[in-house]
């Protein structure tokens, strides 16, 4: 996926209305309200950091105490283990927005985050098959989908 600004700005049927009806692109939006504090704050969202810990690879903040509980509940899969302490929901990254996410924007968001995560730990772990995968539990039920990043040692 390689989003364009008109993606984007499709994305917020709101924009039409600027400008007395003329509408206007998400760059020009964003240049009137975005933020370089948002910006910045948005960093580790878009380019996460990761670190191998007894071969896995986790958040680099993860919490050791999780880890060992989940190595010992899943007779230490670690494939399952990265799976559940590096899954991310992609509504939950944006709690307190007052607007509802559209399926279409939890989809368009999740797909960027996934090649974005890939690419980047793509290359900080060049030696380690890095798999980042995006999907809905149940598209039918909820808004919602997530996001796994764990090894594919298949």
């Amino acid at each position: 996926m390689s989003p364009t600004e008109d993606d984007i700005t499709r994305l917020f049927p709101d924009l039409r209305s600027w400008d007395d009806g003329r509408g206007i692109t998400a760059g020009a939006w964003l240049n009137m309200f975005g933020r370089r504090r948002d910006a910045l704050m948005l960093t580790p969202l878009f380019w996460p950091v990761f670190k191998e810990h007894d071969g896995c690879l986790l958040w680099a903040d993860f919490s050791l105490d999780s880890y060992e509980s989940w190595m010992e509940s899943t007779g230490r899969n670690r494939t399952t283990v990265e799976s559940v302490m590096n899954h991310r929901h992609v509504t939950d990254l944006f709690l307190n927005d007052p607007e509802e996410a559209t399926q279409e924007q939890v989809e368009f968001l999740g797909s960027v985050l996934r090649e974005m995560w890939e690419a980047k730990l793509r290359r900080d772990f060049p030696h380690l098959p890095v798999q980042v995968d995006f999907h809905w539990q149940d598209r039918e039920a909820s808004d919602d989908a997530q996001l796994y990043v764990y090894l594919n040692r298949a």
